[in-house]
């Protein structure tokens, strides 16, 4: 059987709950930082698009 005197210094340790705070922030740290990563990759591809189309038609334009 567990000892009493365990189960009531685990209950008054409060290591864990302080891990689980620290592991939700940073995993909302991380969330915001994938996010954030997302929407520049996003405007990079529309950017890169914009410069090949216009590549593109300045070369038709030359070369007709």
């Amino acid at each position: 059987m567990i000892d009493r005197t365990f189960l009531t210094r685990i209950c008054r340790d409060n290591r864990a709950a302080t891990t689980v705070e620290y592991a939700m922030v940073l995993a909302m740290i991380v969330l915001a930082i994938i996010t954030s990563i997302s929407a520049v990759a996003d405007k990079n591809t529309g950017i890169w698009a914009m410069v090949a189309r216009r590549t593109g038609e300045a070369h038709a334009q030359t070369h007709p």
